[in-house]
């Protein structure tokens, strides 16, 4: 299996997007090094073959994410093929669709899975979910509606600022969004 990877430039920071077979794998948050980032790639497949490339994929989703991070894209348009549970899948289901620019708990999450318990397994998969950002785990708040956290390994708060500026961003875009309609 040859997996290729592409480092994006956005305001936002630098991602690190995978792709296999003309989909979308894996991304990389830009609080992680491509080192770190390629190690985890390769614990997740571990015996895929790692190169810089630009297939078409890679390349959209460049645009992407510098769309996203200029406030001009409200949602990614990109084939994904995250691996996980059944779980976890059906979880990022639900993530992909909260509307851009809202949010919801992880316990509106697991009652829409119709597990109502589930929201310490719903926070896990959100954890776990290997193509942040396009499939937007940044959403997701805990009950009382604060930050909670973000995708591990920032340091101190780092993740919770980045899941901040992201909210921020998109609360930004739909209010202009809103004020254009």
């Amino acid at each position: 299996m040859k997996l290729d990877w592409m480092a994006v430039e956005t305001r936002l920071g630098r991602f690190l997007v995978v792709a296999h077979d003309g989909t979308i794998v894996h991304v990389g948050l830009p609080a992680h090094d491509e080192t770190t980032i390629l190690a985890r790639v390769h614990k997740a497949f571990p015996v895929a073959e790692l190169a810089s490339g630009t297939q078409p994929v890679l390349l959209e989703a460049a645009t992407q994410f510098q769309e996203y991070a200029e406030g001009l894209r409200t949602e990614f348009r990109l084939p994904l093929a995250p691996e996980g549970t059944e779980f976890q899948k059906a979880v990022w289901d639900v993530l992909a669709a909260i509307p851009y620019g809202e949010t919801c708990s992880y316990g509106d999450v697991a009652a829409t899975l119709g597990k109502p318990g589930a929201a310490r397994a719903v926070g896990q998969a959100n954890h776990a979910n290997p193509i942040p950002v396009i499939i937007p785990c940044h959403r997701v708040l805990t009950s009382t509606g604060s930050v909670g956290g973000y995708m591990g390994e920032w340091g101190e708060g780092g993740g919770i600022l980045f899941k901040q500026r992201l909210l921020e961003l998109e609360k930004k875009g739909k209010v202009a969004l809103e004020q254009t309609a």
